[in-house]
């Protein structure tokens, strides 16, 4: 136990207190590839566990009494999620989800009673890591370097670069707008008009006017 890093496949649970990231760590599970389902009943992961490929299945305080005496199948690894109280009880202001332990108070109440539903699951951990100082990013190589076997690809950057006219509107799904209406356009020259982007002309008509070479150095 402890928060040293398995790296290891196979079956495991991820497991912690409400506001402790696990939703961010099962993000970044599924973007690595990671199959793994939220919120599985306790009962059905001897049924599940099995394979050398990967797989997460959370199983928190949402799953109530049931919890109580659970204990993970041979072979099955926990992961727990854990941080500190007042980091908890700020990151549960922020959210819109009931807790599950909500029936004993509120705030630092119900994460105590959090706590002792979990302990079991604690204590069965392989893993534990505390995420209190820790960025999105950060817990998320944290979870992927526990989960995935040794020498597993990292996640790959997804980059989709499309161009559009603003007469037919804005692309409202990009994440970033670079507005090129300032570049000379080829199209009003008769003889660039039939020639692509990759022909040398069009390239020189563009990027050798200063707005262009101005517009190209910002962006590098």
């Amino acid at each position: 136990m402890g928060d040293g890093m398995a790296g290891a496949a196979g079956f495991w649970i991820l497991s912690g207190l409400s506001g402790a990231g696990k939703a961010t760590a099962l993000a970044a599970l599924e973007r690595r590839g990671v199959r793994c389902t939220d919120n599985l009943p306790a009962e059905l992961v001897a049924r599940l566990s099995g394979g050398g490929a990967p797989v997460v299945a959370v199983v928190d305080a949402r799953q109530g009494e049931a919890l109580r005496g659970f204990v993970p199948p041979p072979g099955v690894r926990v992961l727990f999620l854990d941080a500190r109280d007042e980091v908890l009880v700020r990151r549960l202001a922020d959210s819109t989800r009931p807790h599950p332990c909500g029936g004993a108070g509120i705030g630092p109440a119900a994460i105590a009673a959090e706590r002792r539903l979990l302990e079991g699951m604690r204590a069965a951990a392989d893993v534990v890591v505390d995420t209190s100082a820790l960025t999105p990013d950060e817990l998320g190589q944290r979870v992927g370097d526990a989960v995935l076997p040794a020498g597993a690809a990292a996640a790959e950057l997804v980059l989709t670069v499309s161009s559009f006219g603003f007469k037919y509107g804005p692309q409202l799904e990009a994440d970033w707008v670079v507005d090129a209406r300032m570049l000379r356009n080829p199209f009003w020259d008769p003889e660039l008009r039939p020639l692509t982007g990759q022909h040398p002309a069009v390239r020189a008509h563009v990027l050798d006017h200063p707005p262009g070479a101005e517009f190209v150095d910002r962006l590098a």
